[in-house]
């Protein structure tokens, strides 16, 4: 049996127009039909007023469909008795965490779900303990929420979610107003969830990177469904993605841009494989005649990278008598691109070039003072003739 179903659920809600001064009738979800299983991570894609969040409400059952039924864990969230076994069932966070979090301290705050079920006081707190462990909170028990950073507030909210020991966690946009480094500790925070404590997953999200990891995928706009199905299979529908307004992750783009010249890798090839793939680091001869390596120009794409890299730094090319054709200048853009990107998914502004040159000046200076000794940075900083700026 399926763990959360939905079938032919349409939501309507009504508005007053001002121009003509009547209320009007808002189809916000029209005829959705989807099922999850327990454990799984779903990931709900869509653009801003495709319907996904208001999609979300209805399976935390903070909504009621105006058509159609949804079912969770075998309960009809339109039948008023499931109320309470249907919100232990599946809990909900939303993008800003400010609205969920209410004590003055964190514990507080996350024991105020199950004080509220009804939970013994002394469960209470080994929930607690447990919960913020779970999403790796623990030092921040005693802080006030407040004095906490965006993804450390996120987090929390999150924890004060499975204090309440829900089968199922719905998050509708937990990153939306994150930073970098806050985006990536929740999601790794989701990640491990489901795949520690089988948590059933759904996410809702218009950033495609964030369900890469999803068991499976659907996509909305205006209301409706436009594809299911595993990312995989999402991730070849480029003209459905487009029309909805959702652009693929970066390592997807990539592959694709390879398949169309010829340079075939398999789809499912993951960051970590691919980087390890474009340094010649996972075949063996028999796999690079399977794949036919041979026509791959790895250290055609390594050097226009490397030109691209010393162009960027104001540094004057090594071949003068071999430019970089048009392709060449496009495939090493891609290269330059893919080295950021690997360097840390969320940090696109690391330089490679500041790097490298750092590197190249510690020789510099040793090789002239003769010394072994490591030069600190503030110390290549200040004898450089132009000066690097600190990482």
């Amino acid at each position: 049996m399926d763990f959360m179903k939905a079938m032919d659920v349409i939501f309507r809600y009504k508005i007053f127009s001002t121009e003509e001064e009547k209320e009007e009738s808002v189809t916000a979800v029209d005829g959705v039909t989807l099922s999850i299983q327990k454990g799984d991570f779903v990931g709900i894609l869509g653009h801003n007023g495709s319907g996904k969040s208001t999609l979300a409400k209805q399976l935390a059952g903070l909504l009621l469909p105006t058509e159609g039924c949804i079912y969770i864990n075998g309960m009809d969230t339109r039948k008023e008795k499931h109320n309470i076994a249907v919100r232990k069932t599946a809990g909900i966070v939303f993008q800003n965490p400010d609205n969920q979090l209410i004590g003055n301290v964190v514990e507080e705050d996350i024991a105020f779900g199950p004080e509220n079920l009804g939970v013994p006081m002394e469960d209470i707190w080994t929930r607690v303990a447990d919960a913020l462990e779970a999403t790796g909170m623990s030092a921040y028990r005693f802080r006030s929420p407040k004095a906490l950073s965006g993804g450390q507030k996120q987090k929390i909210a999150i924890s004060g979610m499975l204090a309440m020991e829900p089968e199922c966690l719905i998050l509708d946009e937990p990153t939306a107003m994150l930073d970098p480094k806050g985006r990536k500790e929740v999601l790794e925070a989701i990640g491990k969830l489901n795949q520690e404590k089988g948590i059933t997953i759904i996410l809702i999200t218009h950033h495609m990177e964030e369900a890469e990891n999803a068991d499976y995928l659907y996509v909305m706009k205006e209301g409706r469904v436009m594809a299911s199905g595993t990312p995989s299979q999402i991730w070849k529908q480029t003209d459905m993605l487009e029309d909805c307004g959702i652009g693929l992750p970066f390592d997807r783009q990539l592959i694709n841009q390879l398949h169309a010249r010829g340079i075939h890798l398999p789809d499912e090839y993951g960051l970590e494989e691919m980087a390890e793939w474009l340094t010649g680091g996972l075949y063996d001869e028999e796999d690079a005649l399977h794949h036919d390596l041979e026509s791959f120009p790895e250290q055609k794409l390594s050097d226009a990278g490397q030109k691209l890299h010393d162009q960027d730094a104001g540094q004057k090319l090594h071949d003068q008598r071999n430019p970089l054709s048009d392709s060449d200048k496009e495939l090493s853009n891609m290269y330059s691109r893919y080295q950021l990107k690997k360097t840390d998914l969320f940090d696109i502004d690391y330089s490679l070039a500041d790097k490298k040159n750092r590197i190249a000046k510690t020789d510099l200076i040793q090789k002239k003072e003769g010394s072994s000794e490591n030069l600190s940075t503030d110390a290549i900083d200040h004898r450089s003739d132009r000066g690097l700026k600190h990482e």
